[in-house]
């Protein structure tokens, strides 16, 4: 009956920490909170770069994380499309400030 038990609990353990590694926002956000309690985020979403996540904190700045959240990136992340040069950090830092602004109240 003991190893049966042990099996069980061996088992949901494996189970959770499966769980845990499939959900990257709290990952993420776990590992960042151990870096900065208090970190301001926003959102985490998955950038365009595969198996990189986008951090948003308010303010409009931008990290970008692992999906396991071991690994975090502060920078520009830039990509190369039909011949140009992108600044993606810059796009998402720009909407994030329109969004902000669009978000004050009318006087």
């Amino acid at each position: 009956m003991g190893v049966i038990r042990m099996f069980a609990a061996a088992t949901i353990g494996l189970v959770s920490t499966v769980a845990m590694a499939a959900d990257p926002d709290q990952a993420i956000r776990q590992s960042l909170q151990k870096i900065q309690p208090d970190m301001p985020i926003e959102a985490v979403a998955e950038s365009p770069m595969p198996g990189v996540y986008q951090v948003q904190l308010e303010g409009g700045r931008q990290l970008y994380a692992s999906a396991d959240g071991q690994f975090v990136i502060q920078g520009y992340l830039y990509q190369f499309k039909d011949g140009q040069v992108v600044n993606l950090t810059e796009q998402a830092q720009s909407r994030s400030v329109a969004k902000q602004i669009n978000a004050i109240p009318a006087s």
